[in-house]
């Protein structure tokens, strides 16, 4: 069934569930996508067209991909009355009629520019979190999977580190002072302008622990 076949068929509308809880990770992303998260309003014919046009079908997989404006997580973008508006959401509409702005569009297809609506569904933000989950994507590696640990060389350590206030030779001098002197973590922070909690980590080897002592 071609694209403009499957947007002339009706459906039902899903209820509405929990708030979704979206958190984009900068000021720009969160104007967009808070409009983009909006109820969509009436889509008129030419804006029909408009998204008609937009579109790729992959005729292996059954995507049909966005080809207009994508943001910043790999979401297909379209502008309607000056308001951008993810275009799964649109395409949404534009087969099953409106649907509460909580709920989130979600892909069977795993395919973020997909705006086919056979492989959409409604979900609550739970329910997105659960079928991230489930396709392995919801699972930051942690522990001994971390990339610290099973790619040590690729992380930036001591004086690499963008942020270091230290170098090799006071990170001795630190864990020195500790151990031989018996200085305080406050005393020896104030002395190399750095808070004591950075004291207690080195000390402790939970940082700068390429170096042996």
């Amino acid at each position: 069934m071609n694209q403009l076949a499957i947007h002339n068929r009706c459906g039902k509308m899903a209820k509405a569930g929990t708030l979704l809880k979206f958190r984009p990770s900068n000021l720009n992303h969160i104007y967009t996508m808070a409009k983009a998260y909006r109820t969509i309003p009436h889509v008129s014919e030419s804006d029909k067209q408009k998204f008609l046009d937009r579109i790729e079908i992959d005729e292996q997989t059954g995507c049909h991909n966005w080809t207009g404006r994508i943001s910043s997580q790999g979401y297909g973008l379209m502008r309607l009355s000056g308001v951008s508006y993810l275009a799964s959401r649109i395409s949404y509409t534009i087969l099953y009629g409106e649907f509460p702005a909580e709920l989130c569009c979600c892909h069977h297809c795993d395919n973020p520019k997909c705006v086919n609506p056979e492989h959409l569904f409604l979900g609550t933000h739970a329910d997105n979190m659960t079928d991230k989950t489930k396709k392995g994507r919801g699972n930051q590696p942690s522990g001994e999977r971390h990339g610290s640990v099973t790619k040590p060389l690729s992380r930036p350590r001591g004086v690499k580190h963008g942020l270091a206030k230290l170098d090799d030779a006071k990170a001795l001098e630190i864990v020195r002072l500790r151990k031989e002197e018996g200085l305080f973590h406050r005393d020896i922070a104030k002395r190399f302008g750095v808070c004591h909690a950075i004291v207690g980590r080195i000390i402790n080897r939970k940082i700068w622990t390429h170096l042996e002592f």
